[in-house]
């Protein structure tokens, strides 16, 4: 019997909340990381804080941060990424949402 290779949610390769990214030493790294996939967000009009109309769906969405390094095993940089939470989505939205023709 095959078993899975899916590393469960503590493989981390940075911290897996934004909690324990302030907690820890390196947090201006971190913060300046979040700080550049925000900028990169709104530069590419990929999101913007708006108001939240009454009765929308929202998405939720959490912080994934990741230590890339060179070839030696060294830090090469600390990465944030803001990701979708699409299994918060509600599936009854989703059906009655308008479609549009393929």
């Amino acid at each position: 019997q095959k078993q899975s290779t899916y590393p469960g949610p503590k493989a981390c390769k940075g911290p897996c909340t934004v909690a324990e990214a302030k907690a820890a030493p390196q947090w201006p790294m971190w913060h300046e990381a979040m700080k550049a996939e925000h900028t990169t967000l709104e530069d590419n009009g990929t999101w913007r804080l708006v108001k939240l109309p009454k009765g929308a769906n929202v998405v939720d969405c959490k912080w994934v941060f990741t230590i890339k390094r060179d070839a030696n095993h060294k830090v090469a940089r600390y990465k944030a990424r803001l990701v979708a939470c699409g299994f918060t989505q509600n599936l009854l939205a989703i059906a009655a949402a308008p479609r549009t023709p393929d």
